[in-house]
């Protein structure tokens, strides 16, 4: 099937032939086929097609011309056409001007349809850019005018949200847990959102208000409160959304198991302990950005002064894990702390001592005197302690009954050590010691900060190891001592020793 631009070569070949072969007729017609003329009227059709349409064309036009000369040429010497004419001099200078023509004339206009491809192919280039600047300034804008309206959104929000909160703490415990709930849902925009409030004492975390869930999704309210997700915000206490959980392979596993997913876990906390947890199950995959994170962050900070009128100082005491009768850390809590300070440690590249401390003979105080001695010589041992350090030292008890753990922030070995020395001092010299002393006993364990370090818990396990040692080797002291007593006791008897 012939393509358009043939059609085009053929029409165009066969007009200018025509024409110059129709003026031959009308106005030469004493000379057919314009023979004897030099140069040749055919060459204005070679000319005009190699001109407009390129070398191969030109060269067809050449071979078309040809051929209608020798036509004529054939004709015109009938019956005496002989081979020979075709060779005369005339004859192929008018064939080779149009050769030569075709080839010169061709070869330029090739050139020139190059040069036009190229600008044609660098005019779509530059319209495509053109377009495609115009689709990022279109979207420049979009993004322009949606940030303006969403700071002036996020004005307004900030204040109705100050005020909505504000209005919460004239409400009960049980209407203001709901209430946090359908403000959460109304300022974020998510369709599902749980508050869950945390009770230490159990070690469990208790869902406390739903919205947007049927009601029969509450039956379980309780959970472990050191397990799943829960675990990781009070680890990091910290804000979490589902793309932190998912960056973390083994935190997405956890977020995968547990059976309260959430898209983000909003901390609210009090005194730097965490009290409750929001969560926002349920939200529409574009509001889940930026300026709702933060909306969320401003949630739990202006909840919180509605929140102390729940929370007695009572429950918030035990919430940081203060042991009643020592008034120290607890083990977790003491250890949450201390991995601050161990973190600041590695960050600065500070110096970091953990000391363990084991008391003994508190079973014997308890035996003989009762058990109101020995809750006193728990305080009198745990004052003591306090006593030996700095303000910025930490204390709590051990992971074992009997322990005591020290944190001695910018404290090498030599350090410790000291602090040691203090604690023996304050042991030997008190002078409100009772008769009871005596039967105490304290072992040490210490671990300084090294580089290979990598943890706190390695730190822990340091102390612990030390602990052991270095109580089993004063016990196997004492018990050579013992034994070597009895022998010379035994040798005075026999008369062996005078």
């Amino acid at each position: 099937m012939l393509t358009k631009y043939l059609k085009d070569v053929i029409f165009s070949m066969a007009t200018f032939f025509l024409l110059v072969i129709s003026v031959n007729i009308m106005l030469f017609p004493d000379t057919p086929g314009f023979l004897g003329l030099n140069p040749h009227p055919y060459l204005i059709v070679v000319l005009l097609m190699s001109g407009r349409f390129g070398l191969k064309e030109g060269l067809l036009a050449a071979l078309l011309a040809s051929i209608i000369l020798s036509v004529y040429v054939f004709l015109e010497n009938q019956p005496y056409f002989s081979w020979s004419l075709l060779v005369e001099k005339s004859f192929l200078l008018s064939i080779i001007s149009y050769f030569l023509a075709a080839l010169i004339v061709g070869e330029m206009r090739g050139f020139n349809k190059s040069y036009e491809r190229t600008l044609r192919h660098e005019n779509i280039e530059l319209k495509e850019e053109r377009t495609r600047l115009k689709e990022q300034l279109e979207i420049v804008t979009e993004i322009k005018e949606e940030l303006e309206n969403r700071i002036i959104g996020q004005e307004e929000t900030v204040h109705s949200l100050y005020q909505s909160i504000k209005a919460l703490e004239t409400l009960n415990e049980k209407q203001f847990y709901q209430a946090l709930t359908q403000l959460t849902a109304r300022f974020t925009g998510a369709t599902k959102v749980s508050l869950y409030m945390i009770n230490y004492s159990q070690d469990s975390i208790q869902r406390v208000a739903q919205y947007g869930w049927p009601d029969e999704e509450g039956a379980q309210k309780k959970f472990p409160l050191y397990e799943d997700v829960f675990g990781l915000v009070l680890k990091f206490n910290r804000m979490l959304t589902i793309k932190e959980i998912s960056d973390d392979s083994e935190h997405l596993s956890i977020w995968e198991k547990c059976s309260h997913k959430a898209y983000a876990y909003v901390p609210i906390s009090m005194a730097s302990v965490i009290v409750g947890i929001l969560t926002v199950d349920d939200i529409p995959f574009l509001k889940l950005n930026i300026s709702t994170i933060r909306i969320l962050a401003l949630i739990a900070e202006l909840a919180v002064p509605a929140l102390k009128n729940i929370i007695k100082y009572q429950d918030l005491q035990e919430m940081v894990k203060i042991d009643p009768i020592t008034e120290l850390l607890k083990y977790d809590s003491f250890v949450s702390v201390a991995e601050v300070e161990f973190k600041k440690t590695v960050r600065y590249q500070l110096d970091f001592s953990l000391l363990f401390v084991e008391v003994t003979g508190l079973m014997q105080i308890k035996n003989r005197y009762g058990h109101d001695v020995h809750i006193e010589a728990l305080k009198w041992i745990s004052r003591k302690l306090q006593q030996a350090l700095r303000s910025i030292d930490i204390i709590g008890l051990g992971p074992q009954a009997c322990q005591f753990v020290l944190a001695l922030p910018v404290t090498n070995m030599e350090g410790m050590l000291a602090v040691i020395d203090r604690i023996k001092k304050l042991e030997k010299c008190a002078a409100d010691a009772p008769q009871w002393c005596k039967y105490l006993h304290l072992y040490y364990g210490t671990a300084s900060y090294h580089p290979s370090l990598d943890s706190l818990d390695s730190m822990i396990k340091l102390a612990q190891n030390s602990l052991k040692l270095n109580k089993a080797f004063k016990l196997r002291t004492k018990s050579s001592k013992k034994l070597r007593d009895k022998k010379d006791e035994l040798g005075t008897v026999s008369g062996v020793k005078a």
